[in-house]
């Protein structure tokens, strides 16, 4: 691979690593995209300057975009050669590397190269510029009268109506985005794959900031960040299984991110139970149960008269006292690991398997009615299908001998069982809390 190769694949790496979950990660690459000059990396940068959650990748994406602006102006004025030269020096050699020998080959590939650039960067100076420009100003503007002790005294106070109408914009946004996941992962859940193809708000985190005159509405936006915040991070096991990465996502990994799905209804649930309160809409106590249920709606679906909910939560909490009790096959299972961990002990291998219940069948009917409700279904379904899995693992590991090798992978379904029956054990009690 050539020098000039080498480099444009850095770029595109550092391009991909824009995306990374690591803020740090993504600020880094920022910067080194903005040093490096190539004009390829403009468009990617300004949606992380429009777009990231983080407010220092945000600033490093206005600085790098800065780095570009002052780069075409060296290209178009008086001090080509030496941006000429500054640039051979990054593409070649790094900028504290050695001046070595350049084949004329791959001089004629940094003159065009650099031709391409100069024309790419025009572009952004004449149309894209003149729109960023502004934006970019009135940034600067509030970053440089900032300081580190009180910089949220600088962010203007915002009346309760611009408030209370951002929020609720942001939270459908927010909303919308947690259950496409959901239906994502229940759908890998079910032993289907996620679509990669489905639209996603990716809504930026909403500053309390500007809220610091309402302490209610503080806390309402606390509770709609916690919601974000999970929703990211559920979401990273999704954007890993999609192009670029395209990395294997299966129903032995969906325990943790259905977790922080859970968390996420959970939080968007309060957020629902306190907006009528922040807007002033009076409730009196007679209806303080209907006005709250209703609030949830979104998360929680109210159960019809017709349908036995009280019996489908007995049942399934039956499942998951079973499995999760001192003598329960889950519990048993997680011991026997650990034990394999800690010791190399084979104890366990002449022990008989505890019995597995057989999965839940939910009604077609009752699980349209309360998704909810079939969420849970499908979390202790899939708990239930790691524990099977986990359990022959260790059996076949205790008759080849191999219980050191098998470890990792049996270990591992012995956790994503727990996970999914916790998870599930939270989301029969936001059901049973609406029924009562």
């Amino acid at each position: 691979m050539s020098e000039l190769d080498a480099f444009e694949a850095k770029v595109s790496e550092n391009i991909k690593l824009l995306s990374s979950t690591d803020a740090k990660v993504r600020r880094k690459a920022a910067e080194w995209l903005g040093e490096a000059g190539d004009p390829r990396a403009i468009t990617r940068l300004r949606q992380v300057y429009k777009e990231d959650r983080d407010k220092k990748v945000r600033q490093t994406a206005e600085y790098s975009l800065g780095m570009f602006r002052a780069l075409e102006q060296g290209l178009a004025g008086n001090k080509r050669d030496a941006v000429v030269q500054r640039l051979e020096d990054i593409a070649l050699r790094g900028k504290m590397g050695r001046r070595t020998s350049i084949r004329r080959s791959t001089l004629a590939k940094i003159n065009l190269g650099l031709l391409i650039a100069l024309i790419l960067l025009l572009l952004f100076n004449f149309v894209i510029w003149d729109k960023l420009k502004p934006i970019l100003n009135q940034t600067a503007a509030v970053a440089s009268v900032a300081s580190n002790d009180n910089e949220s005294e600088d962010v203007p106070a915002k009346d309760r109506d611009t408030l209370l109408n951002e929020i609720t914009a942001q939270l459908t946004l927010v909303r919308n985005d947690v259950e496409r996941l959901q239906s994502q992962f229940q759908t890998v859940l079910g032993g289907g794959t996620v679509n990669c193809g489905v639209f996603f708000n990716n809504p930026s985190e909403y500053s309390a900031d500007s809220a610091r005159n309402e302490p209610d509405i503080v806390a309402i936006i606390t509770d709609l960040n916690a919601a974000h915040s999970n929703l990211v991070t559920a979401k990273a096991a999704y954007n890993q299984a999609c192009p670029p990465n395209s990395q294997p996502f299966t129903a032995a990994e969906v325990g943790a991110p259905m977790g922080q799905v859970v968390q996420a209804l959970t939080s968007l649930a309060a957020v629902d139970a306190a907006l009528p309160a922040a807007r002033g809409e009076a409730v009196d106590a007679t209806e303080a149960v209907t006005q709250a249920a209703s609030t949830q709606e979104a998360v929680v679906s109210t159960p019809t008269p017709e349908i036995n909910v009280r019996g489908h939560l007995t049942a399934l909490g039956q499942i998951v006292d079973n499995v999760q009790a001192a003598r329960g096959a889950n519990t048993i299972l997680n011991q026997y690991w650990s034990d394999v961990r800690a010791s190399g002990t084979r104890a366990g291998c002449n022990q008989p398997v505890p019995t597995i219940p057989p999965d839940y069948v939910l009604p077609d009917i009752d699980a349209q009615a309360i998704p909810n409700l079939k969420l849970a279904v499908d979390l202790i379904n899939g708990g239930l299908s790691f524990l099977r899995q986990g359990w022959s693992q260790y059996t076949n590991a205790c008759n080849a001998n191999n219980l050191a090798e098998a470890l990792a992978a049996g270990a591992q379904n012995a956790q994503n069982a727990t996970s999914a029956f916790e998870n599930a054990q939270t989301m029969l009690t936001t059901v049973r809390n609406s029924e009562s």
